[in-house]
């Protein structure tokens, strides 16, 4: 697999796993009560609704292509990164979809992770 495919594969997973926790907060909020407890009401409430179902499928096809990538990148190099993507792309739709408030402090966070992607990124392949 090519530097530019790791890389690529790399973004992929970052953004799946974001959006999959994206999707998880859009389904909790539909919760009928303001803090759920673990309980069978809350397990019957995430195994009918389609938000938490989707992150589910999405948290498997990501655990999958994980599994495929550790086979070619050394784990210090692709979780570091995966999580600097997952953390810039959840920022974003924190901000733009779900309405939460960006900080300066959270943003100077997110410009500090580009700097860590880049520098983890050149030892990529």
């Amino acid at each position: 697999m090519t530097r530019m495919a790791l890389a690529g594969l790399i973004v992929l997973i970052g953004l799946m796993v974001a959006a999959s926790q994206s999707i998880l907060r859009q389904g909790m909020r539909q919760f009928p009560e303001p803090h759920p407890a673990i309980s069978w009401r809350t397990l019957q409430f995430a195994l009918t609704n389609p938000w938490i179902l989707s992150s589910l499928a999405l948290g498997l096809g990501t655990f999958v292509l994980y599994a495929y990538l550790l086979t070619k990148v050394d784990v210090t190099v692709a979780a570091p990164t995966i999580t600097a993507v997952f953390y810039l792309v959840v920022f974003l739709v924190a901000a733009l979809w779900l309405r939460e408030s960006v900080t300066v402090g959270r943003a100077a966070g997110a410009a500090l992770l580009l700097v860590a992607m880049w520098l983890l990124a050149r030892d990529i392949g």
